[in-house]
């Protein structure tokens, strides 16, 4: 009784801790990149502040004045990426649901660059896209949560790095199973509960591939017959 009530709280509790961690810290980011100041991509104060960030973080999105020169060492010019980003359909669709968003470009490192685009006043980067420099082509685009949590992006290694690996994680949960397993009782119910702890699995499977709306509601079924078993559980003690 006790090991299960440990573990609905833990799927319970976990994850919002892990999103709030992950929100701040890239709220950290954008704050030294001056992406989130309410400032236009083309001040050049903007441009002078998160040049100094960059020194500090080196990960961080440095802004680049609109131009149609390309910056030293770059074959697209901002205004190039910008042009590609808003062509994207996903990108139009969500800033015809924030009339008077604006987009700005972004380097980045390795030849790639960024372009965010913000609500009106730039209160909230509603859109995000990534661009590779040599190719013009499009790497990465994201809107809604994903644009803040970095985390639901589905990047590999950002939980548990190799655990994650699905030789790995299989062989972890035939060691988990394994050794409760009543071969003289194959229909008990312990083996349902086991199969059901296992099943947080699938809900992992689609978080790590960024697919968060179908992964929060796969979490749910399992939650829900956890809650059972420790009603049912408590009834009988």
């Amino acid at each position: 009784m006790r090991r299960l009530l440990a573990l609905f709280v833990c799927a319970l509790v976990c994850p919002p801790a892990a999103a709030a961690a992950a929100q701040t810290s890239f709220r950290s980011d954008l704050s030294g990149a001056s992406l989130t100041a309410g400032v236009a991509p083309t001040d050049t104060a903007a441009v002078s502040a998160a040049s100094s960030a960059s020194q500090t973080n080196p990960d961080a999105p440095i802004p680049v004045v609109e131009s149609k020169v390309p910056p030293a060492g770059r074959r697209l010019s901002s205004d190039d990426v910008l042009a590609i980003a808003a062509k994207l359909p996903k990108m139009r669709a969500v800033r015809a649901e924030y009339p008077g968003s604006y987009g700005g470009a972004y380097l980045k490192r390795q030849f790639h660059w960024q372009v965010s685009y913000f609500s009106k006043g730039g209160k909230k980067e509603i859109g995000q896209v990534s661009i590779d420099d040599l190719s013009g082509r499009v790497l990465e685009q994201w809107t809604g949560f994903q644009v803040a949590w970095t985390m639901a992006r589905g990047y590999p290694g950002a939980f548990g790095r190799h655990v994650n690996a699905l030789y790995v994680w299989l062989a972890l949960c035939v060691l988990f199973l394994v050794p409760f397993v009543n071969f003289r009782r194959l229909h008990s119910m312990l083996h349902l509960d086991l199969l059901v702890l296992l099943s947080f699995s699938v809900s992992l499977a689609f978080f790590n591939h960024a697919h968060i709306y179908a992964s929060v509601p796969l979490a749910y079924p399992p939650l829900l017959y956890l809650l059972a078993r420790m009603l049912a559980l408590s009834r009988r003690g």
